[in-house]
C-alpha cells in the first residue's frame, strides 16, 4: 500500500517543509495549540508507512518522560491521526502495551522513560520525544545513543516542546551551540494552526494575559524564564517593552558603544522621537519615544573599533545623513580595543561626517551601576516622560534585560562563560544593556541627574 504526498493536504502549511526533512534531530518548539504534536504524529506515520523494502521496515518509539502520561497524549494523538487518515481499521492497536502495528511490518512503539526494562532493549529506527523538556539533559543523551548504525533512511530523533525555561538544556544543546548540519528548526504559534477554532484562539489569548511569562511560552511560543527575585532590571516586561519597531525617515541615530573585546564588541541603535501629547487638562505636554531599532555584535576576528563603525555605516549609511549621536563607555576616552588611539578617536574618525559639534556625548566616568539601574527601572516602569520600545531583532538587548541579576553590592552579577575554542573567560550578559544605560542616561541627563 502507497501513500501518495497529495494524500497529507491536512498538513499545515508551515510544517510541510519538516514533512520531508532528513536532519537527524528535527526540533519543533512553539506555542500551545501550534499543531506540533500533530505534524510530528503525521510524519511518524507517513514514514511507517512509505520506507520500507523487503529487509526493513520502521520501528518508531513515542517516548514521554513518565510511562503514566502516554495513555491520554500521544497515543490517542496517534491513534486520532491514524483514523483522520482513514487507516486504523488496517492496523492493529494493542492498547495495554501501547503499539501501533502497520500492515508491512512497520510499528509504533510508546513508552515512558521510566520503564527501565523497555529502554535497555529498545531497538528502534527513529524516536519522537514529546514535551521534550521534561526530560533530563542524560535522558536524551542515553536515547540518542540508541540510534546508531547503517539503515536505508535516515535515523531521526523529532522532539516537541513549548519553550518553558531559556536556561533549559534543550535551548543550550540545539540553539545556543548548534549541531550544525544535524539540526532542523521549527518555530510556530497558533496562528500557523488551520484547523482549531476561533473560540480556542480568544480562550488561549485570555487565559494567560494576566502572567506576562505565561503568555510569552504558551502564546507568543517564546523562551520563558524562572523569575528570581534579583532581577537587575526588574521592570522590563517582553510585553510592554518589545515589538517591531520602525525606522523613522528624518530622525538623527543614537548610537552607543560598550567596549569589550569578548564575547563580542557592542553597539545598540535607537532613535527619540519627541512628540507633544494630549493631557488630562486639555493642553500637551512633551514625551519622548525611546526606539531601540538595532544592535551590532561582532565576535572576533572582527571585534575592533573600526570594523564596528564600518559596518554601521554599512548598515546605516542612508539613514546617517540626517546625522547621530554617540554614547558609551567612558573607558573608550582613554584606550583602544586594537590600536594606539582612544577608540572614540577611531570613532570620530570614521563617524566624522556625519556629526556635529554636539554629537558627542561621552561622559569623562559611567554613571554609578546602582543610580542607573533604578533610573533605567524608573523609566521602564513608565515614571519620566519616555516610553521606551526594543525592536525583536535585538536579541542580545532583551536576553541581557531579561537575565542580568543584581549582585550583592547593587551591581550586576558576573554571570560567566569559557569559550570552548579560545579557552578565554568571558561576561555572558550586560554588554548590550550596558550599551542601552549610557546612552538614556546621557541622552536624558537632567531627567538623570534630577531623579529621586
Amino acid at each position: 500500500m502507497a501513500v501518495q504526498r497529495r494524500s497529507y493536504s491536512t498538513v499545515n502549511t508551515a510544517y510541510e517543509e519538516f514533512m520531508f526533512d532528513k536532519h537527524r534531530y528535527n526540533v519543533l518548539w512553539g506555542s500551545a495549540g501550534s499543531g506540533k504534536s500533530n505534524a510530528a504524529a503525521q510524519k511518524v506515520i507517513r514514514r511507517c508507512i512509505e520506507e520500507n523494502t523487503p529487509e526493513f521496515h520502521h520501528i518508531f518509539t513515542v517516548v514521554r518522560k513518565y510511562k503514566t502520561t502516554i495513555r491520554g497524549t500521544v497515543f490517542e494523538q496517534i491513534r486520532g491521526e491514524l483514523q483522520r487518515m482513514g487507516i486504523s481499521e488496517m492496523m492493529t492497536i494493542n492498547e495495554s502495551y501501547g503499539i501501533f502495528k502497520f500492515w508491512n511490518g512497520a510499528e509504533i512503539r510508546c513508552i515512558g522513560l521510566d520503564d527501565k526494562e523497555k529502554i535497555k532493549s529498545l531497538v528502534s529506527t527513529g524516536a519522537w520525544v514529546e514535551e521534550a523538556t521534561e526530560l533530563e539533559e542524560d535522558d536524551f543523551s542515553q536515547l540518542d545513543l540508541r540510534f546508531r548504525g547503517e539503515a536505508p533512511f535516515c535515523k531521526q530523533i523529532i522532539l516537541t516542546f513549548n519553550p518553558i525555561n531559556e536556561a533549559h538544556w534543550v535551548k543550550r544543546r540545539f540553539f545556543d551551540t548548534p549541531q550544525n548540519g544535524f539540526t532542523y528548526t521549527l518555530h510556530t504559534t497558533y496562528k500557523d494552526n488551520y484547523f482549531i477554532d476561533e473560540q480556542y484562539k480568544k480562550l488561549l489569548e485570555e487565559q494567560y494575559v494576566f502572567d506576562e511569562n505565561l503568555h510569552r511560552i504558551y502564546v507568543l511560543g517564546e523562551w520563558g524564564r524562572i523569575k528570581t527575585g534579583s532581577e537587575f532590571f526588574f521592570n522590563f516586561k517582553f510585553d510592554k517593552h518589545c515589538r517591531n519597531v520602525k525606522y523613522i525617515n528624518g530622525l538623527p541615530l543614537h548610537i552607543s558603544f560598550d567596549w569589550n573585546l569578548n564575547p563580542y564588541i557592542t553597539a545598540v541603535i535607537s532613535q527619540i522621537n519627541k512628540k507633544d501629547v494630549p493631557n488630562e487638562k486639555g493642553g500637551s505636554s512633551v514625551f519622548y519615544f525611546v526606539n531601540v531599532i538595532d544592535e551590532f555584535a561582532l565576535p572576533n576576528p572582527y571585534n575592533s573599533s573600526e570594523r564596528l563603525c564600518d559596518d554601521i555605516i554599512l548598515r546605516y549609511e542612508h539613514e546617517l545623513k540626517y546625522g547621530c549621536y554617540i554614547y558609551g563607555d567612558a573607558s573608550g576616552n582613554t584606550m583602544s580595543t586594537k590600536a594606539n588611539v582612544s577608540d572614540y578617536d577611531i570613532v570620530e574618525n570614521i563617524l566624522g561626517k556625519f556629526m556635529n559639534n554636539y554629537s558627542m556625548r561621552v561622559p569623562k566616568a559611567n554613571p554609578l551601576v546602582r543610580r542607573r539601574r533604578w533610573f533605567i527601572n524608573k523609566a521602564l516602569y513608565g515614571g519620566f516622560n519616555i516610553e521606551i520600545a526594543v525592536d525583536l531583532k535585538c536579541k542580545k538587548l532583551i536576553a541581557d534585560f531579561e537575565n542580568c541579576i543584581e549582585s550583592a553590592d547593587g551591581g550586576i552579577h558576573k554571570q560567566t562563560a569559557r569559550d570552548s575554542v579560545s579557552g578565554v573567560v568571558y561576561e555572558k550578559f550586560a554588554h548590550h544593556s550596558d550599551a542601552f544605560s549610557y546612552f538614556l542616561c546621557a541622552a536624558f541627563e537632567n531627567h538623570y541627574e534630577n531623579f529621586m
